[in-house]
């Protein structure tokens, strides 16, 4: 359930659960837990995917989840796991309220110990998902049916449900950060109480380090290593380590690497890097925002792969942590978004949210070496720098919470749309396409920021000042292929086959060329709903030919101007 984190003792809870449906409310939780008719849910799949077997696509804003357990009680503490529930979760335990979360997309997890009983245990949990103002829900449409770039919403469990044995002394967290320059790794370690830990570490089974201290609570630490391999671009060299605190014990990796920004350029491991990224939006045709199997995650990023892309931007979505494992095996970077889209941003009351659930998110993913980038909203309109404008407050704001949290990576603040000046990367949308883009390169090339934000292509802001940071098109493209007989794409236009290859390697051309800008990214790499401008199908299916596709990737993994 978490390959950044694992133990050896736990349950995993997924499978068939007792659900319903409560818009109104009326249902208490002693009515639940008497209620003998139900329909079965498949777990973690939400009601609203047909691999749920509920199939459900209008509003839900409360269900109930039920499930009995057969436990044992025994002299170790006992957590149930919820990897993302959306959007308010409150759990009883044989009728015993536990506690709430809030929050569609990170994990949350209660102890339970005391609660439970030999036998049969009966697992209640509420679900609350009612307001679909000013909270982040991401693409989730806020009507009935899906339109435009909004999909079918995701109510619910949707990701894994477990339960997980725990020593009395153990390890709350850990989180592990490179040391430029050495051949060491630091190690931030969290326990419940003092105790001694130690450190094995080892690469591709060869023993690197082997260190025995004392941990009381908190302990960070420089450990160094026997042999220093990078972890880089198509290079997933993972370090495994097993860390032993008094009985308990948990398995992790890392990986060395570290980002840096100078001169207008990004360097990855002290090498000038170009982002051949991908749009990905993290959605599945049965499963809604789950996919099938953990199959799936490798699927995507060998589909992506195969036409040069050397990562994603993950966007409006928080992705599962192990398919952030599968992009750390692979060496695919990643940009990690929160799914901010639907925030009222004139509203700062929301921001107190925000923070919890961001936090939560960069907590989680922060040892993930494949992210390399943070970005904290998407196309936040009409927001500009003027003294009582609360939308810059909230810009700005995001942007020093997330620096915070983790100075080791850059951090947009917002891509697309109007920013405030605080940000690492100058972010720009823009779906032109043939001269109407190029006059922008040309204008760029001179130093002129001309280029267009995101769905306003006549109109620049002009308070969002170019700081001489480095220049990435994170949006671009969008183009219906005539194939795709339904749907959308952007500029209103289907391309046969051949205008697109023309086209895509035209667009990507200008920007390898063009010695201001860093990276791109594609819209996007399947089609999603109704959205149409996919290299694939929504089921995974190839659009173009062979032949095809060698040419865009022919034309991706050209050298770039900066990387001359």
């Amino acid at each position: 359930p978490n390959y950044q984190f694992r133990r050896e003792n736990y349950q995993i809870l997924n499978g068939l659960w007792d659900f319903i449906i409560d818009n109104d409310n009326k249902y208490s939780v002693k009515q639940i837990l008497k209620r003998q008719r139900f329909k079965k849910i498949n777990v973690p799949f939400a009601p609203e995917a047909k691999l749920s077997l509920i199939n459900h696509k209008d509003f839900i804003k409360h269900c109930y989840y039920k499930k009995e357990i057969e436990l044992v009680k025994d002299n170790n503490l006992l957590f149930i796991n919820f990897n993302a529930v959306d959007y308010e979760a409150t759990l009883y335990v044989n009728g015993i309220e536990i506690g709430t979360h809030k929050g569609g997309y990170t994990p949350f997890k209660f102890e339970i110990s005391k609660y439970i009983v030999n036998g049969k245990n009966s697992f209640v949990l509420h679900v609350t998902d009612e307001n679909l103002t000013n909270q982040a829900r991401g693409k989730q449409s806020y009507l009935k049916d899906s339109f435009g770039c909004f999909y079918t919403r995701t109510t619910g469990i949707w990701q894994s449900v477990w339960l997980e044995k725990v020593p009395q002394e153990y390890i709350e967290n850990v989180k592990f950060s490179v040391i430029k320059g050495k051949k060491a790794v630091n190690i931030d370690l969290n326990t419940n109480t003092s105790g001694t830990v130690n450190f094995l570490i080892t690469y591709k089974n060869k023993e690197m380090a082997n260190v025995t201290t004392t941990c009381n609570k908190h302990l960070n630490i420089n450990v160094n290593l026997l042999e220093k391999h990078l972890w880089d671009i198509n290079k997933g060299n993972l370090y495994d380590i097993k860390i032993s605190f008094e009985n308990d014990v948990v398995y992790s990796y890392f990986g060395l690497r570290f980002i840096d920004i100078k001169e207008n350029m990004l360097y990855l491991n002290n090498k000038a890097i170009f982002q051949r990224l991908v749009l990905d939006q993290g959605y599945y045709e049965d499963g809604v925002y789950t996919a099938k199997d953990v199959k799936e995650f490798k699927k995507d990023i060998m589909l992506a792969k195969r036409f040069g892309f050397n990562g994603a931007r993950l966007h409006q979505k928080v992705f599962e942590s192990n398919f952030l494992y599968e992009c750390d095996k692979q060496g695919y970077i990643v940009w990690g978004e929160y799914p901010s889209w639907c925030i009222d941003f004139k509203d700062c009351s929301y921001l107190k949210q925000f923070k919890n659930e961001w936090k939560e998110e960069i907590e989680r993913d922060y040892s993930h070496p494949c992210i390399i980038t943070w970005c904290p909203l998407n196309e936040t309109w009409e927001v500009n720098d003027g003294k009582n404008n609360r939308d810059a407050n909230f810009l700005k704001e995001a942007y020093k919470f997330t620096k915070e949290l983790d100075k080791t990576r850059p951090c947009v603040e917002a891509s697309g749309g109007f920013h405030c000046n605080d940000t690492d990367i100058f972010d720009i949308h823009n779906y032109e396409w043939n001269e109407d883009f190029k006059k922008h390169i040309d204008a760029l090339n001179k130093n002129e920021i001309t280029f267009a934000n995101a769905l306003s292509p006549s109109k620049y802001n002009e308070s969002y000042k170019y700081l001489n940071q480095p220049i990435i098109i994170s949006e671009f493209g969008g183009m219906k292929l005539k194939s795709s007989t339904s749907g959308w794409g952007y500029n209103d236009v289907s391309l046969t086959n051949d205008e697109f290859v023309k086209t895509y390697t035209y667009l990507v051309d200008l920007m390898l060329n063009c010695n201001k800008i860093v990276g791109f990214c594609y819209t996007q790499l399947y089609d999603v709903e109704q959205e149409m401008n996919g290299l694939y199908t929504y089921k995974r299916k190839n659009k173009l030919s062979n032949e095809e596709v060698k040419a865009i990737k022919k034309a991706n993994i050209s050298k770039a101007s900066v990387e001359k």
